[in-house]
Parts: C-alpha cells; structure tokens; sequence
C-alpha cells in the first residue's frame, strides 16, 4: 500500500490524540532552514515530531530515515520555537509508520542522535 507524505501525517496525528497529545502545530516551517511535521504537547512537555513511513519497495525501516543531518535540523528548528515562545520542557521524538505486511506505528519520545 503506497501512502503520501499528508496520509501518514494524519494517522499520526490520530494516534497521538489517542495517547492524550494535544497537537500545537503541523508542517512548522522556519525561513528557508526546514519543517516540523508535528509539534504537540502533553503534560507541559512540547514534543518536535518527525513522521517516517515505510513505502513499498524501501528496504529500510523507517527508522533508519532520520539521519544526524536531519536530527539537527529537527534540533535548530526546535530550538527556534522554543525561544520565540519561552518553552521551557521540550524534546524530538519520532513516530514510524509501517504499513505491510500490517499496519505498526511505532513513538520514540525523546530521541538523541
């Protein structure tokens, strides 16, 4: 099953409400430097979440997708909202999608690289 970019962004979304996040933001973009696919919060921690899916045809778990590059765009772009809002407790975490050969989601809350 191919699913976009947006898709998988919504079961996310779905499934974090399920565990009680409130969701702040969606595609957060900062100048040219990139995008937070999802910022929510609970229990007064902000989480910076990026979403990685399984496609047909890829070999690697989603997992594998978020790099040291990406991280520390993920990080600088974080630590932008942070101060533009006075956000104390705040981490990145990940949230994988896989949908064959059935559907798993996977949330890693406080992720370091």
């Amino acid at each position: 099953m191919k699913i976009s970019g947006k898709q998988s962004e919504e079961m996310a979304i779905s499934f974090l409400k399920n565990l009680g996040y409130q969701i702040v933001d969606r595609n957060w973009k900062y100048k040219r430097i990139g995008e937070i696919d999802i910022i929510a919060k609970k229990e007064n921690v902000f989480n910076f979440i990026e979403v990685k899916s399984l496609r047909e045809g890829n070999k690697f778990l989603p997992e594998y997708h978020l790099t040291y590059t990406k991280f520390n765009k993920i990080k600088r772009l974080a630590e932008f909202y942070v101060n533009q809002n006075g956000i104390k407790n705040w981490c990145i975490s990940l949230l994988t999608i896989i949908l064959f050969p059935e559907k798993k989601i996977n949330f890693y809350e406080n992720v370091q690289i």
